[in-house]
């Protein structure tokens, strides 16, 4: 009997999706996770990203550690993917907005525009598992003086999915594990 409730534990645990939410706009970057019905994890995108281009060790900016972090990002890629893969996206908005400068510039600029969201369109939809549903934008005649843009992503993945493909890049996970171990400590 025992048996058989630790199964439908284990069972109702794998089917648990993990929800997000990422909304940048002009005024502030959020992104959010939700583990349904057990955790509610929100994440700051600002932190995040000051997190891996700030150094550790002292005060500022650092190239030295940004590069690193990229590098490491690049390092588990496979990882990435695989969980790029197994991702549905319910709901995706991008509105990009420019200034009104000069009528002949602001064509360059709206179709320069138009190509990159094609392109990333086109990315979203052969690497993400579902889209459902999409909308982009561009907006000229904008008021305020420099371009902006808005990003706003609804998207699910099982926990499965994820425990799944940790297990299969596990090697990527390691490798990552021991340069971060090393990192920062020098050779005498």
């Amino acid at each position: 009997m025992i048996e058989l409730w630790l199964a439908l534990a284990v069972a109702i645990f794998f089917t648990f999706t993990i929800k997000f939410k990422i909304i940048r706009d002009e005024d502030e970057s959020r992104m959010y996770l939700y583990l349904t019905r057990i955790l509610n994890i929100k994440i700051d995108v600002d932190k995040l990203i000051y997190s891996f281009s700030h150094s550790k060790y002292r005060a500022g900016f650092s190239v030295y550690e940004s590069l690193e972090n990229y590098k490491k990002m690049v390092e588990t890629k496979d990882l990435i993917f695989d969980m790029i893969h197994k991702t549905v996206i319910k709901e995706i908005k991008i509105i990009v907005k420019t200034p009104m400068i000069d009528p002949e510039i602001d064509q360059y600029y709206k179709i320069a525009n138009w190509t990159a969201l094609t392109y990333l369109q086109n990315f979203i939809n052969e690497n993400f598992k579902e889209v459902r549903q999409e909308k982009y934008l561009v907006v000229d005649k904008y008021a305020r003086e420099k371009r902006n843009y808005n990003f706003y992503c609804i998207g699910q993945i099982k926990l499965v999915h994820i425990i799944y493909s940790i297990l299969k890049n596990v090697g990527e996970i390691i490798t990552l594990m021991k340069r971060g171990s090393d990192y920062g400590t020098s050779n005498k």
